[in-house]
């Protein structure tokens, strides 16, 4: 795990970037299997499109949801990646597909180019677990809680849906995933490769 990249995580108001409100968003750098740096935002809107199925999940009282405008958090996003990564960043989560759906909306709304701060090249622990129950090495798991409890990650399942910690516990899952696969490339290799 000798590389930096970033993970992130988001809640929502429904599963559709096109029609839900994004609600929260946080980043976490890692190098070296180290925390660097951690950025949450709640993010406000005008007008809140949410589901109830949503909101139960995400627990965020929007009576009480105080946070940043699209282009403040935005600009945040901006000043906190630019401070990290001269390049688009590697971008880690657990179905990372839907959070980053929800991070183009955002950035789009804004005018901004989400494809100059993160790389189109993603890393997936969700996809990894498919991959490992497809393979026969690990039973049937999807959400992020079942894997953490499945591969020992320390966490509170009553804290999951809280962006940050979301961000702590994936990236914790993919250090616990490595280590089921043998390391046959030096660093070198491996930073060349993505």
């Amino acid at each position: 795990m000798n590389q930096k990249i970033v993970v992130t995580d988001v809640e929502t108001g429904g599963t559709d970037p096109q029609e839900h409100s994004l609600l929260q968003v946080a980043l976490v750098v890692f190098e070296n299997g180290l925390e660097l740096d951690a950025l949450k935002l709640n993010i406000v809107h005008d007008a809140y499109r949410v589901t109830p199925r949503a909101m139960e999940i995400n627990k965020i009282d929007l009576e009480t949801h105080e946070g940043y405008k699209p282009e403040e958090a935005v600009q945040m996003i901006l000043d906190f990646m630019k401070k990290h990564f001269e390049k688009p960043a590697q971008v880690c989560g657990h179905n990372v597909g839907f959070d980053v759906g929800f991070l183009k909306v955002l950035f789009k709304m804004v005018g901004v180019d989400y494809d100059k701060i993160f790389s189109y090249r993603l890393l997936d622990t969700s996809a990894v677990a498919r991959f490992l129950v497809f393979a026969g090495i690990i039973p049937p798991r999807g959400s992020l809680g079942d894997l953490a409890k499945h591969f020992n990650v320390p966490h509170d399942p009553k804290e999951l849906h809280d962006a940050l910690v979301d961000c702590r516990v994936t990236y914790q899952l993919l250090v616990e995933m490595t280590k089921m696969f043998p390391s046959a490339v030096t660093d070198t290799d491996v930073s060349e490769a993505i």
